[in-house]
Protein backbone atom coordinates (compact mmCIF):
# COMPACT_ATOMS: atom_id res chain seq x y z
CA UNK A 1 0.00 0.00 0.00
CA UNK A 2 1.94 2.96 -1.23
CA UNK A 3 0.28 6.55 -0.01
CA UNK A 4 1.28 9.81 -1.84
CA UNK A 5 -1.48 12.14 -0.29
CA UNK A 6 -3.00 13.27 3.03
CA UNK A 7 -6.58 12.13 1.93
CA UNK A 8 -4.62 8.45 1.45
CA UNK A 9 -4.09 8.44 4.71
CA UNK A 10 -7.36 9.37 6.02
CA UNK A 11 -9.96 7.13 4.05
CA UNK A 12 -7.20 3.90 5.24
CA UNK A 13 -7.65 4.55 8.61
CA UNK A 14 -11.70 5.47 8.51
CA UNK A 15 -12.40 2.55 6.57
CA UNK A 16 -10.97 -0.26 9.21
CA UNK A 17 -14.14 1.01 11.46
CA UNK A 18 -15.16 -2.53 13.46
CA UNK A 19 -15.08 -4.91 10.75
CA UNK A 20 -16.21 -7.71 11.36
CA UNK A 21 -18.06 -6.59 14.70
CA UNK A 22 -21.87 -6.95 14.81
CA UNK A 23 -22.60 -4.05 17.22
CA UNK A 24 -26.39 -5.11 17.65
CA UNK A 25 -25.34 -8.19 19.68
CA UNK A 26 -24.26 -8.58 23.25
CA UNK A 27 -22.70 -9.69 24.81
CA UNK A 28 -19.89 -9.86 21.21
CA UNK A 29 -18.14 -12.96 20.72
CA UNK A 30 -14.34 -14.25 21.22
CA UNK A 31 -13.44 -13.77 17.78
CA UNK A 32 -15.29 -10.17 17.59
CA UNK A 33 -13.19 -9.67 20.74
CA UNK A 34 -10.31 -10.41 18.53
CA UNK A 35 -11.18 -8.28 15.81
CA UNK A 36 -11.71 -4.96 18.28
CA UNK A 37 -8.49 -5.97 19.42
CA UNK A 38 -6.76 -6.22 15.40
CA UNK A 39 -9.07 -2.78 14.40
CA UNK A 40 -7.94 -0.92 16.93
CA UNK A 41 -4.20 -1.60 16.47
CA UNK A 42 -4.72 -0.86 12.79
CA UNK A 43 -6.26 2.52 13.94
CA UNK A 44 -3.42 2.77 16.47
CA UNK A 45 -0.69 2.18 13.45
CA UNK A 46 -2.55 4.14 10.82
CA UNK A 47 -2.82 7.37 13.36
CA UNK A 48 0.73 7.50 13.43
CA UNK A 49 0.69 7.99 9.69
CA UNK A 50 -1.85 10.95 10.24
CA UNK A 51 0.92 12.35 12.62
CA UNK A 52 3.68 11.86 9.88
CA UNK A 53 1.46 13.72 7.38
CA UNK A 54 0.24 16.25 9.35
CA UNK A 55 1.90 17.80 12.21
CA UNK A 56 4.97 16.50 11.15
CA UNK A 57 4.19 17.47 7.36
CA UNK A 58 5.70 14.04 5.68
CA UNK A 59 4.68 14.02 2.31
CA UNK A 60 5.12 10.73 0.93
CA UNK A 61 5.09 6.91 2.19
CA UNK A 62 4.10 3.45 2.47
CA UNK A 63 2.19 1.06 4.82
CA UNK A 64 2.80 -2.44 4.58
CA UNK A 65 -0.36 -4.31 6.60
CA UNK A 66 1.47 -7.74 5.37
CA UNK A 67 -1.67 -9.22 3.45
CA UNK A 68 0.22 -11.06 1.98
CA UNK A 69 4.43 -12.15 2.16
CA UNK A 70 5.49 -10.24 -1.26
CA UNK A 71 5.43 -7.21 1.01
CA UNK A 72 8.62 -7.93 1.74
CA UNK A 73 12.03 -9.14 0.70
CA UNK A 74 12.20 -11.94 1.33
CA UNK A 75 15.94 -12.81 0.35
CA UNK A 76 17.22 -10.21 2.69
CA UNK A 77 14.88 -11.13 5.86
CA UNK A 78 15.88 -14.02 7.95
CA UNK A 79 13.98 -15.31 10.86
CA UNK A 80 10.51 -14.76 10.32
CA UNK A 81 7.22 -16.90 10.05
CA UNK A 82 4.31 -15.59 7.47
CA UNK A 83 0.94 -16.22 9.17
CA UNK A 84 -1.16 -16.18 6.60
CA UNK A 85 -4.53 -16.18 8.82
CA UNK A 86 -3.71 -13.04 10.93
CA UNK A 87 -1.50 -11.04 8.45
CA UNK A 88 1.49 -11.04 10.67
CA UNK A 89 5.20 -12.59 11.28
CA UNK A 90 6.37 -13.90 13.73
CA UNK A 91 9.73 -15.45 15.26
CA UNK A 92 10.46 -18.55 13.87
CA UNK A 93 12.66 -21.80 15.37
CA UNK A 94 16.02 -20.39 17.52
CA UNK A 95 19.22 -22.39 16.99
CA UNK A 96 19.09 -25.84 16.69
CA UNK A 97 21.05 -27.63 18.95
CA UNK A 98 21.61 -31.58 18.32
CA UNK A 99 20.77 -33.07 21.79
CA UNK A 100 20.99 -36.91 20.50
CA UNK A 101 22.21 -38.95 18.03
CA UNK A 102 22.81 -42.04 17.10
CA UNK A 103 24.71 -44.25 13.98
CA UNK A 104 22.64 -46.71 12.10
CA UNK A 105 24.78 -49.95 11.71
CA UNK A 106 22.64 -52.96 11.11
CA UNK A 107 18.85 -53.45 10.28
CA UNK A 108 16.12 -55.24 11.14
CA UNK A 109 13.05 -56.31 8.75
CA UNK A 110 10.02 -57.75 8.94
CA UNK A 111 8.51 -54.67 11.03
CA UNK A 112 5.34 -53.91 8.51
CA UNK A 113 2.18 -53.03 11.13
CA UNK A 114 4.71 -52.74 13.90
CA UNK A 115 3.99 -50.07 16.23
CA UNK A 116 7.56 -48.95 17.87
CA UNK A 117 8.11 -47.06 20.86
CA UNK A 118 11.94 -45.37 20.92
CA UNK A 119 13.34 -44.15 24.56
CA UNK A 120 15.34 -41.11 24.89
CA UNK A 121 16.36 -40.69 27.75
CA UNK A 122 17.01 -37.86 30.05
CA UNK A 123 21.07 -38.62 30.74
CA UNK A 124 21.72 -38.26 26.70
CA UNK A 125 19.69 -34.87 26.45
CA UNK A 126 22.02 -32.18 26.62
CA UNK A 127 19.46 -29.15 26.34
CA UNK A 128 16.05 -28.22 27.34
CA UNK A 129 14.27 -26.22 24.08
CA UNK A 130 10.88 -25.32 23.15
CA UNK A 131 10.86 -27.04 19.70
CA UNK A 132 11.54 -30.47 18.78
CA UNK A 133 12.24 -32.44 15.28
CA UNK A 134 13.24 -36.19 14.87
CA UNK A 135 15.42 -38.07 12.12
CA UNK A 136 14.53 -41.76 11.08
CA UNK A 137 16.52 -44.37 9.26
CA UNK A 138 16.13 -46.69 6.69
CA UNK A 139 18.97 -49.37 6.96
CA UNK A 140 22.47 -48.62 4.58
CA UNK A 141 21.29 -51.43 1.94
CA UNK A 142 18.14 -53.77 1.27
CA UNK A 143 14.05 -52.13 1.30
CA UNK A 144 13.67 -48.88 2.05
CA UNK A 145 11.10 -47.94 5.09
CA UNK A 146 7.50 -46.45 5.09
CA UNK A 147 5.84 -44.94 8.38
CA UNK A 148 2.28 -44.32 8.33
CA UNK A 149 2.45 -41.75 11.83
CA UNK A 150 5.13 -40.24 14.51
CA UNK A 151 4.57 -38.86 17.44
CA UNK A 152 6.33 -37.67 20.65
CA UNK A 153 5.20 -37.87 24.22
CA UNK A 154 7.43 -37.83 27.91
CA UNK A 155 7.91 -41.01 29.16
CA UNK A 156 6.06 -42.02 32.17
CA UNK A 157 8.52 -43.21 34.76
CA UNK A 158 10.39 -46.49 33.40
CA UNK A 159 7.52 -47.75 31.41
CA UNK A 160 6.41 -48.01 27.73
CA UNK A 161 3.16 -45.04 28.74
CA UNK A 162 3.11 -41.67 27.92
CA UNK A 163 2.03 -38.93 30.60
CA UNK A 164 -0.22 -37.30 28.39
CA UNK A 165 -1.65 -37.94 24.75
CA UNK A 166 1.32 -38.02 22.20
CA UNK A 167 1.65 -34.92 19.97
CA UNK A 168 2.33 -35.80 16.36
CA UNK A 169 5.15 -34.97 14.30
CA UNK A 170 4.32 -33.87 10.65
CA UNK A 171 7.00 -34.76 7.64
CA UNK A 172 6.88 -31.30 5.11
CA UNK A 173 3.11 -30.88 6.72
CA UNK A 174 1.99 -34.61 6.35
CA UNK A 175 1.56 -37.06 9.22
CA UNK A 176 3.69 -39.63 6.74
CA UNK A 177 6.59 -40.00 5.81
CA UNK A 178 6.27 -41.90 2.42
CA UNK A 179 9.06 -44.22 0.87
CA UNK A 180 12.33 -43.70 2.70
CA UNK A 181 15.36 -45.05 0.73
CA UNK A 182 17.79 -47.68 2.08
CA UNK A 183 20.84 -45.79 3.10
CA UNK A 184 18.66 -42.58 3.79
CA UNK A 185 17.24 -40.37 6.61
CA UNK A 186 14.29 -38.72 6.88
CA UNK A 187 13.85 -35.63 9.47
CA UNK A 188 10.44 -33.93 10.91
CA UNK A 189 8.96 -30.51 10.79
CA UNK A 190 9.73 -28.92 13.94
CA UNK A 191 7.07 -29.50 16.37
CA UNK A 192 6.73 -26.32 19.26
CA UNK A 193 6.85 -29.35 22.24
CA UNK A 194 8.92 -28.46 25.78
CA UNK A 195 11.61 -30.24 26.62
CA UNK A 196 13.05 -30.81 29.65
CA UNK A 197 16.51 -32.63 29.61
CA UNK A 198 16.01 -33.79 33.17
CA UNK A 199 13.27 -36.46 31.51
CA UNK A 200 12.64 -38.63 29.42
CA UNK A 201 10.35 -39.11 25.98
CA UNK A 202 9.38 -42.12 23.70
CA UNK A 203 9.41 -41.40 19.85
CA UNK A 204 6.49 -43.69 18.83
CA UNK A 205 6.07 -44.59 15.08
CA UNK A 206 3.51 -46.90 13.27
CA UNK A 207 4.97 -48.84 10.61
CA UNK A 208 3.23 -49.61 7.42
CA UNK A 209 1.86 -52.70 6.16
CA UNK A 210 3.82 -52.22 2.84
CA UNK A 211 5.70 -55.37 3.10
CA UNK A 212 8.10 -54.18 0.76
CA UNK A 213 9.13 -51.10 2.33
CA UNK A 214 9.67 -52.40 6.60
CA UNK A 215 12.82 -52.60 6.52
CA UNK A 216 14.46 -50.44 9.70
CA UNK A 217 17.70 -49.07 10.53
CA UNK A 218 19.19 -50.42 13.93
CA UNK A 219 21.28 -48.58 15.84
CA UNK A 220 23.47 -50.43 18.47
CA UNK A 221 24.00 -47.77 21.15
CA UNK A 222 20.58 -46.53 21.54
CA UNK A 223 18.25 -45.75 24.90
CA UNK A 224 15.80 -48.82 24.13
CA UNK A 225 12.60 -49.63 22.51
CA UNK A 226 9.68 -51.17 22.49
CA UNK A 227 7.40 -52.85 19.78
CA UNK A 228 3.77 -53.87 19.62
CA UNK A 229 2.08 -55.92 16.41
CA UNK A 230 -0.77 -55.32 14.17
CA UNK A 231 -1.05 -51.65 15.90
CA UNK A 232 -2.05 -48.29 15.66
CA UNK A 233 -0.16 -46.45 18.78
CA UNK A 234 1.09 -43.23 17.44
CA UNK A 235 -2.05 -41.75 19.39
CA UNK A 236 -2.24 -43.85 22.29
CA UNK A 237 -1.13 -42.86 25.70
CA UNK A 238 -0.83 -46.04 27.35
CA UNK A 239 2.03 -48.59 26.41
CA UNK A 240 -0.27 -51.71 27.27
CA UNK A 241 0.89 -54.32 24.74
CA UNK A 242 4.37 -53.27 24.21
CA UNK A 243 7.36 -55.45 24.55
CA UNK A 244 10.71 -54.17 25.51
CA UNK A 245 12.93 -55.40 22.78
CA UNK A 246 16.20 -54.21 24.12
CA UNK A 247 17.00 -51.68 26.17
CA UNK A 248 20.49 -50.70 24.60
CA UNK A 249 19.57 -50.21 21.31
CA UNK A 250 17.95 -47.46 18.82
CA UNK A 251 14.82 -48.83 16.13
CA UNK A 252 14.16 -46.91 13.15
CA UNK A 253 15.37 -43.93 15.34
CA UNK A 254 18.72 -41.84 14.57
CA UNK A 255 17.81 -38.26 15.64
CA UNK A 256 16.25 -36.17 18.18
CA UNK A 257 17.40 -32.57 18.23
CA UNK A 258 15.40 -29.17 20.33
CA UNK A 259 15.54 -26.18 19.77
CA UNK A 260 15.00 -22.64 21.52
CA UNK A 261 11.95 -20.54 20.67
CA UNK A 262 11.60 -17.14 19.15
CA UNK A 263 14.62 -16.65 16.59
CA UNK A 264 15.96 -13.33 16.13
CA UNK A 265 14.68 -11.95 13.31
CA UNK A 266 15.41 -9.44 10.27
CA UNK A 267 12.86 -8.20 8.29
CA UNK A 268 13.32 -5.62 5.52
CA UNK A 269 10.54 -4.03 2.74
CA UNK A 270 10.97 -3.89 -0.65
CA UNK A 271 11.87 -0.36 -1.96
CA UNK A 272 9.51 1.87 -2.86
CA UNK A 273 10.40 4.83 -5.03
CA UNK A 274 10.56 8.10 -3.22
CA UNK A 275 8.96 11.17 -5.15
CA UNK A 276 12.01 13.37 -4.52
CA UNK A 277 15.19 12.59 -2.14
CA UNK A 278 14.14 12.59 1.22
CA UNK A 279 16.20 14.22 4.31
CA UNK A 280 13.85 12.68 7.18
CA UNK A 281 11.17 9.84 7.44
CA UNK A 282 9.07 8.86 10.18
CA UNK A 283 9.39 4.64 10.99
CA UNK A 284 6.44 2.73 13.48
CA UNK A 285 5.78 -1.11 13.87
CA UNK A 286 2.70 -2.20 15.33
CA UNK A 287 3.82 -5.00 17.49
CA UNK A 288 2.05 -7.71 19.66
CA UNK A 289 4.76 -8.54 22.39
CA UNK A 290 5.28 -12.15 24.04
CA UNK A 291 7.83 -11.10 25.56
CA UNK A 292 8.59 -6.94 27.50
CA UNK A 293 10.20 -5.22 24.59
CA UNK A 294 13.28 -2.69 24.98
CA UNK A 295 12.82 -0.04 22.38
CA UNK A 296 16.22 0.11 20.20
CA UNK A 297 17.77 -3.07 22.47
CA UNK A 298 14.86 -5.86 21.82
CA UNK A 299 13.84 -3.85 18.79
CA UNK A 300 15.76 -1.71 16.16
CA UNK A 301 14.27 -0.42 13.18
CA UNK A 302 16.70 1.18 10.08
CA UNK A 303 15.69 3.29 6.77
CA UNK A 304 17.39 3.80 3.61
CA UNK A 305 17.16 6.06 0.74
CA UNK A 306 19.97 4.36 -1.38
CA UNK A 307 17.86 0.73 -1.68
CA UNK A 308 19.30 -0.54 1.15
CA UNK A 309 23.25 -0.19 0.50
CA UNK A 310 23.26 2.51 3.44
CA UNK A 311 20.35 2.55 6.81
CA UNK A 312 19.85 4.60 9.77
CA UNK A 313 18.76 3.56 12.85
CA UNK A 314 15.45 5.04 14.12
CA UNK A 315 15.10 6.22 17.86
CA UNK A 316 12.29 4.47 18.72
CA UNK A 317 10.15 5.00 21.66
CA UNK A 318 6.37 3.49 22.50
CA UNK A 319 3.64 5.54 21.56
CA UNK A 320 0.10 6.04 21.69
CA UNK A 321 -0.11 3.39 24.19
CA UNK A 322 -2.75 1.84 26.45
CA UNK A 323 -3.23 -1.51 24.91
CA UNK A 324 -1.73 -3.96 27.23
CA UNK A 325 -1.98 -6.69 23.74
CA UNK A 326 0.13 -4.19 20.90
CA UNK A 327 2.83 -1.84 21.16
CA UNK A 328 3.59 0.90 18.87
CA UNK A 329 7.30 1.99 18.68
CA UNK A 330 7.61 4.96 16.54
CA UNK A 331 10.84 7.05 15.87
CA UNK A 332 12.54 9.65 13.41
CA UNK A 333 15.21 9.46 11.31
CA UNK A 334 17.48 12.06 9.80
CA UNK A 335 18.45 10.39 6.30
CA UNK A 336 20.88 13.59 5.35
CA UNK A 337 24.28 11.78 6.23
CA UNK A 338 22.86 8.83 3.48
CA UNK A 339 23.84 8.91 -0.28
CA UNK A 340 21.36 10.62 -2.14
CA UNK A 341 18.86 8.31 -3.42
CA UNK A 342 15.06 7.99 -3.58
CA UNK A 343 14.70 3.77 -3.00
CA UNK A 344 13.11 3.81 0.00
CA UNK A 345 13.58 0.40 2.40
CA UNK A 346 12.40 0.00 6.33
CA UNK A 347 14.10 -2.75 8.51
CA UNK A 348 13.29 -4.80 11.01
CA UNK A 349 16.09 -6.34 13.78
CA UNK A 350 14.79 -8.34 16.78
CA UNK A 351 17.42 -9.34 19.40
CA UNK A 352 18.12 -11.12 22.69
CA UNK A 353 15.44 -13.84 21.21
CA UNK A 354 12.34 -11.98 22.97
CA UNK A 355 9.17 -13.30 21.40
CA UNK A 356 6.79 -10.77 19.50
CA UNK A 357 4.25 -10.63 16.77
CA UNK A 358 4.68 -7.39 14.09
CA UNK A 359 1.17 -7.02 11.52
CA UNK A 360 2.08 -3.29 10.21
CA UNK A 361 4.78 -1.27 9.90
CA UNK A 362 4.72 2.03 7.95
CA UNK A 363 7.69 4.80 6.63
CA UNK A 364 6.86 8.23 5.71
CA UNK A 365 9.30 11.07 4.83
CA UNK A 366 10.25 14.23 3.05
Amino acid sequence: MTINYRGDAVRAITTLGLAGVDITEWPVSVDEVAAIKSNIGYNTALASGIFALGQLNLVDGIVNPFSNENEIDLPASSGQVYDATGDFYKNGVGSPKATWSKTVDSSVGGAAGFSMRNVVNAINLTSDGAFVRVTLSAPATGEGLKIDNVSIGERSGATADTVAAPVSLLFGGNAGTGTIAAGSTLTSDWLEFAIDSAKDYLVIFDVSNDTANDMLGLATSGDGYYERSSFNGYNVSSGSGYTLVNSGQSLGLSGFEVADADANVTVQSKAVTADAVPGEALLSFLLTPGDVLTPDTDIKGYVSRDGGNTWTQATLAATLAGFPWQNLLTGGVDLSGQPSGTSMKWKLVSANHKEFYFENVSLFWD
